[in-house]
């Protein structure tokens, strides 16, 4: 969510921006919370490019930075459910490692990495 949040204000500064996500997720929760910023809201997600990829797929990452000198990093799974934590550890720590990686590849400029306690378990 915070993610959202952030495009929300980037967007209305004027930043062109490329966001990444998983082939099959929704983008409801985006629009409901863009939506509640601006009746605007909707026109402003239409500038917003869309890239397929999975923070556990390097190579997807790669293609998504390509052209890219800023990224902001806001994803994680986070689950209090015991039975989670392969999951939750596997995506917060390798998909971190490889955005890095791929930034680093990119020689991406700027790297904001932000995230809280419940993403380490």
């Amino acid at each position: 969510m915070l993610g959202a949040h952030l495009l929300f204000d980037l967007l209305e500064k004027g930043a062109r921006i490329r966001a990444i996500k998983r082939a099959d997720s929704s983008l409801e929760q985006i629009k409901q919370i863009f939506s509640y910023y601006s009746p605007k809201g909707i026109d402003l997600m239409s500038r917003i490019e869309w890239v397929n990829a999975d923070m556990l797929d390097y190579y997807s990452l790669e293609n998504a930075l390509t052209g890219i000198d800023q990224v902001y990093h806001c994803a994680a799974f986070v689950s209090f459910k015991k039975k989670d934590k392969s999951k939750m550890m596997d995506a917060n720590i390798n998909g971190t490692r490889n955005l890095v990686n791929a930034c680093l590849h990119h020689q991406i400029k700027k790297l904001v990495h932000v995230s809280s306690i419940a993403a380490l378990g």
